[in-house]
């Protein structure tokens, strides 16, 4: 596996990292938290690994600050900046919601108006000035600095924290159009917020939708177990566009099948359960290794608040 490899395999146990944070439930402070803590692990994994790797060449360099890191920082960007969006909204009438909402989303074309010429080199893909954008210690020339955030020599270059911000920009100007057309549902979004969501669809056989009515019913999942069959299968043809005609009927279907199983959909939903939960349980190296730098890093943290005691608070970076 080269560098390369490595690194994208990084980014990958990311996205699925992100896919299980669950904010149900959770104030926009925490869900701001929760989010920060998963990317602060995989950054400072992420650091480490360019610092104790490197690059097996200059094109592998170019390729992780332009297109591989701007990734991970965008997500901290765009988490950011959708808690102060939700912090900031006033409470009032749709219109006051609406200009609130209007007036970030102007911030943000602002801001691509600012870096113009920037912005265009990202949006073309141009490559002609890569070797000083995306290479450290390269030196720009005066005209042509920009703030950078991020000062790690080692894991930083002159442009990697802007095109990170253009990528987190564009999902946010998504996310505030989104928020514009349902003004009151500004909710703490997943790892997918800023999409709109598509309308799903029954798109499997019409038959297990039936052996799933019948289950949510008689395992009363639904009003405390007081939905009927027949307010279960309105609810499916709503959420899922699916018409099952005569459940009773259909349900005959699956009380005479005779070569598979009666429940054969249920059995399968069951299997596809508990093969989740043995990819689970098996041991990933990765993962512990994730977990113990997370440790050590707590340990580090813990030692040295414990040496700071009596001399004083320590100043924020």
């Amino acid at each position: 596996m080269n560098n390369q490899k490595i690194y994208e395999e990084l980014f990958r146990q990311f996205v699925f990292a992100l896919s299980g944070v669950s904010v149900v439930g959770l104030n926009p402070v925490q869900v701001l938290s929760a989010y920060l803590s998963l990317i602060r692990e995989h950054l400072g994994v992420l650091r480490d690994r360019v610092l104790s790797l490197g690059f097996s060449s200059g094109s592998e360099e170019l390729w992780f600050f332009k297109h591989l890191k701007p990734k991970f920082l965008a997500e901290k960007i765009f988490r950011f900046e959708v808690h102060g969006i939700e912090m900031g909204r006033p409470v009032g009438t749709v219109d006051m919601v609406r200009d609130f909402l209007s007036d970030e989303l102007r911030l943000v074309h602002r801001f691509f108006q600012q870096y113009a010429f920037l912005y265009q080199y990202y949006r073309s893909g141009a490559v002609e000035l890569d070797g000083l954008y995306f290479v450290r210690g390269a030196e720009l020339p005066v005209g042509m600095v920009v703030d950078v955030v991020d000062a790690d020599a080692g894991f930083s270059t002159a442009m990697d924290y802007l095109f990170a911000k253009f990528i987190a920009f564009e999902r946010l100007q998504v996310y505030l159009v989104e928020k514009m057309e349902h003004p009151f549902a500004l909710v703490h979004d997943g790892p997918g917020a800023g999409r709109k969501v598509r309308p799903l669809r029954w798109t499997g056989d019409s038959i297990n939708a039936v052996e799933l009515g019948f289950a949510l019913h008689d395992t009363g999942q639904l009003n405390d177990g007081k939905a009927t069959l027949t307010e279960i299968f309105e609810w499916m043809a709503d959420a899922l566009n699916i018409v099952v005609k005569k459940p009773h009927r259909r349900f005959d279907e699956i009380e005479g099948r005779k070569i598979i199983s009666k429940t054969d959909f249920t059995d399968r939903m069951r299997m596809s359960i508990l093969n989740r939960i043995d990819r689970k349980n098996e041991y990933d190296p990765e993962k512990e290794r994730l977990r113990l730098a997370r440790s050590e890093r707590k340990r580090i943290a813990s030692e040295k608040k414990s040496g700071s005691n009596g001399t004083g608070s320590e100043r924020g970076n």
